[in-house]
């Protein structure tokens, strides 16, 4: 089951969360969801004078489409209600509910984490506001998935990291997929307990994503950084250790696209290694050319 309370690592947001376990079907917040805004909240917006919000809003995919829909807005609307109050200064950017759209393929999958509104608060105004799509303009969806690859942090490099790792990318709509390396340095919190210097991970599911402008596959090449959460993998068990990815490539930023959410979630079916988490700058790069997806 999904915590309650899911932090956002590696934004520029000042402070990001995933709110996790809405009651099926209703969109107030829970208790905890209340409890950790008021702690929180207040906080990082003390010294700000125009703290900028969004919210996006999510649902498990029980139920029809346009019913969730609505109840992922309506679940974002519950969230601004509330923060709205923490300061008359608040502004809203973007408030979009998601609805099932990222919530797998299982119709009866009701998750929890599926069941959310990510919430990032900004100390400043986002470099550029791009609404959310009408139905014109429509959006690109995407899938992204771990092949394989390895991070190795050296004893004798206390600290630092060094990752390389092999994604799959799909076109939804189009039916292409491509593939890319990541290629990073950065740190690693260092453990008590000893644990091996290379950690080793193979395979894994799709994780979906969307992109407003008008980008491809070939868009993802350049900037990017991969952070893990705390976790622990032997062979096919696994306990945390989810990989997050932020796609910054110059063509992306350049564009002024916006990629929902800001840092991909995806996570591994098997491998070997510890570790507290990490967090490394790098580079995505194409492999070969841009092929139809048969999968």
């Amino acid at each position: 089951m999904a915590e309650d309370i899911q932090i956002i690592k590696g934004t520029p947001a000042k402070l990001a969360a995933r709110l996790c376990n809405f009651e099926t079907a209703k969109d107030y917040p829970l208790g905890t969801h209340v409890a950790w805004l008021d702690k929180n909240v207040p906080a990082a917006i003390k010294d700000l004078q125009g703290p900028w919000v969004d919210l996006i809003g999510f649902a498990s995919r029980i139920g029809n489409f346009e019913f969730n829909r609505d109840l992922s807005l309506r679940r974002c609307e519950s969230v601004k209600r509330y923060v709205s109050n923490y300061s008359d200064r608040m502004r809203f950017q973007i408030v979009w509910g998601k609805g099932e759209s990222e919530s797998g393929d299982d119709e009866n999958d009701n998750s929890g984490y599926y069941r959310a509104v990510e919430i990032y608060i900004y100390g400043f105004q986002p470099p550029k506001l791009v609404p959310p799509p009408s139905p014109k303009q429509g959006s690109k969806q995407f899938r992204m998935r771990l092949v394989g690859g390895v991070s190795t942090a050296p004893p004798a490099f206390k600290g630092v990291q060094g990752d390389n790792y092999y994604l799959q990318f799909v076109d939804v709509a189009e039916r292409t997929a491509a593939f890319y390396t990541y290629v990073g340095v950065g740190v690693a919190v260092p453990t008590i307990i000893p644990t091996p210097p290379t950690a080793v991970s193979a395979g894994g599911p799709f994780s979906s994503f969307r992109i407003i402008g008008d980008e491809n596959l070939k868009s993802f090449e350049g900037a990017a950084q991969l952070y893990q959460d705390p976790g622990i993998s032997i062979g096919p068990a696994s306990a945390g250790g989810t990989f997050r990815l932020a796609i910054n490539s110059a063509t992306i930023v350049k564009h002024g696209s916006l990629v929902i959410p800001h840092i991909v979630p995806f996570s591994s079916d098997r491998g070997l290694g510890a570790g507290l988490g990490s967090a490394t700058a790098g580079t995505l790069k194409i492999m070969g050319d841009v092929v139809p997806f048969t999968g």
